[in-house]
């Protein structure tokens, strides 16, 4: 069966946007596959945002790749906390 992913793009610090996640995946007990950038040598970055992070306007883009079924679970939990996201 095809699966359709969707990209995110989460303004903050890699290792608390994962954790993040992985905790609002555990706690809903949803499974589901999510990839992050980083970790999978997926590069979407584009030179005006890394300048950005180099002088500090801006915190890392973590872009993070998840199932359709938990695009909703993910996104109602980023919002809740107030975190900058992108679609």
């Amino acid at each position: 069966m095809e699966k359709d992913f969707y990209e995110l793009v989460v303004e903050g610090h890699f290792s608390v946007a994962k954790g993040f996640i992985h905790g609002l995946m555990e706690g809903s007990r949803i499974s589901g596959t999510v990839l992050f950038s980083r970790e999978n040598n997926i590069r979407r970055e584009t030179l005006v945002e890394k300048v950005l992070e180099w002088i500090h306007l801006r915190e890392d883009l973590i872009h993070v790749l998840c199932e359709e079924a938990l695009l909703s679970l993910i996104r109602q939990g980023l919002e809740k906390q107030g975190a900058a996201m992108y679609f």
